[in-house]
């Protein structure tokens, strides 16, 4: 059994961390992306690792400030949001019982 936890209904498989300092250089990426290469040089996801010039976080993208260059949040709910259901380095599918050794 899982316990809820509060805000993981807003988890988007993608973000728009900012809008770019020149036309065409904002950086939109996947939160997971497995099929990135490690040694690119301008990685595709936001799992960190190496630095482009163009990732970088503008909090304005995420907040509301005096523009409107800005996101809102999705809704709060009792849902869990479908990028959480199998995280990098999950040993297999989604869960349905404990594995833990039982055996009936």
């Amino acid at each position: 059994m899982a316990a809820y936890r509060f805000g993981h209904s807003q988890v988007r498989p993608s973000y728009r961390l900012n809008f770019g300092a020149a036309p065409g250089s904002e950086f939109f990426g996947f939160l997971f992306d497995d099929s990135a290469d490690p040694n690119d040089p301008d990685p595709k996801d936001t799992r960190g690792g190496k630095r482009a010039p163009r990732q970088f976080v503008d909090w304005q993208t995420f907040f509301k400030f005096d523009n409107d260059n800005f996101r809102p949040n999705k809704k709060i709910d009792t849902k869990l949001s479908t990028p959480l259901f199998l995280l990098p380095g999950s040993r297999g599918p989604a869960p349905g019982f404990p594995s833990d050794g039982i055996q009936r």
